[in-house]
């Protein structure tokens, strides 16, 4: 698990055989992503972005980094 020094985000996770399911918490009125990648690069990280709607509606979209700015919806919904 991981908070930040602030206690604003948090993200825990489990791991098994085929998948890893992520457990976020932030306080934004706004949004948040978080990314993986095989590499210690965000360009090529996988993205799941989150954009809150309302107090208690968001939306979630995958997205791929192809470069060091806000990243595109992902081609390949995975």
């Amino acid at each position: 698990q991981y908070t930040n020094q602030a206690g604003t985000l948090s993200v825990s996770w489990k791991v098994n055989a085929t998948s890893i399911q992520f457990t976020l918490s932030a306080s934004t009125t706004g949004w948040f992503a978080i990314g993986v990648n095989t590499a210690a690069s965000m360009v090529g990280g996988d993205v799941f972005w989150v954009q809150l709607l309302f107090a208690s509606e968001a939306v979630v979209v995958d997205r791929m980094a192809d470069a060091r700015r806000r990243p595109p919806p992902d081609q390949q919904q995975d």
